[in-house]
């Protein structure tokens, strides 16, 4: 449906070479849109050279019925 979520706004009194390690971002941007199609993950990853690899893991969760007509 195109809709985008930024997870993490660029920050840019941040001048941490820690990363940002066991971080859990979320996003509700998605709430009703329906499932089925195809979707897209762009991830910009704008950290100094020295740090900007690492494992992620991706989870997906869903509910079988729109969130807003949840009582």
């Amino acid at each position: 449906m195109g809709t985008v979520s930024e997870l993490l706004a660029p920050r840019r009194a941040d001048d941490s070479l820690d990363g940002l390690r066991d971080w859990t971002f979320v996003s509700v941007h998605f709430w009703g849109e329906p499932s089925l199609g195809s979707w897209q993950l762009t991830i910009l990853n704008g950290a100094p050279a020295a740090n900007n690899s690492g494992p992620m893991k991706l989870i997906v969760r869903g509910t079988k019925r729109n969130p807003d007509q949840l009582q």
